[in-house]
């Protein structure tokens, strides 16, 4: 394979990624791919690569400009996986367990959300709701046997908890 540069007459030349073959004793030429939207630099790259020539190291090729601390979320991590947390929320991995591992680690590493700030403030008063219902079948992995306030015995209960922020009005009302 190489590049061949094809002159343009008054338009700027095209690039070309070719590959030479025989059919008999006839040299053939192919094309595999156009490469004139590519920038001189880029073009010189690839004549580099299908030479086989030495490329510099990664680290020369790039400047760092801004990198996010990471190490107390991977401490977090590891230190959920050394107690076997994991194990604890399911017995086998599954996409629920990991929600779940990235709930409490995002809790750990920050305790105070935003929202709690945002929407709740010093005298406001939040209301909840706890509502249950009997679940049919077995498969739903949120549903587990615990007490029915419902009445119904022997069968999956799922909860649903709703919590309402209601602020105190002038005058001593209340409103959403």
């Amino acid at each position: 394979m190489h590049i061949h540069v094809v002159p343009n007459r008054g338009s700027p030349p095209t690039v070309l990624l070719r590959e030479s073959y025989r059919e008999g004793h006839k040299v053939c030429k192919r094309t595999l791919a156009n490469l004139s939207s590519l920038s001189a630099a880029q073009i010189a790259a690839m004549r580099a690569a299908l030479r086989d020539e030495a490329w510099p190291p990664v680290a020369q090729s790039f400047e760092i400009t801004a990198s996010p601390a990471h190490g107390h979320a991977q401490a977090v991590a590891l230190a959920m996986q050394r107690v076997g947390f994991a194990s604890l929320i399911a017995s086998k991995p599954c996409r629920e367990c990991d929600v779940v591992l990235a709930m409490v680690a995002a809790r750990i590493l920050a305790p105070h959300p935003k929202l709690a700030a945002r929407h709740l403030s010093a005298g406001g008063l939040v209301l909840y709701d706890l509502s249950s219902s009997y679940v049919e079948g077995t498969t739903c992995p949120l549903a587990r046997l615990g007490y029915s306030r419902d009445g119904t015995k022997g069968l999956l209960q799922g909860q649903l908890r709703l919590a309402h922020r209601w602020a105190r009005l002038p005058g001593g009302g209340v409103g959403v």
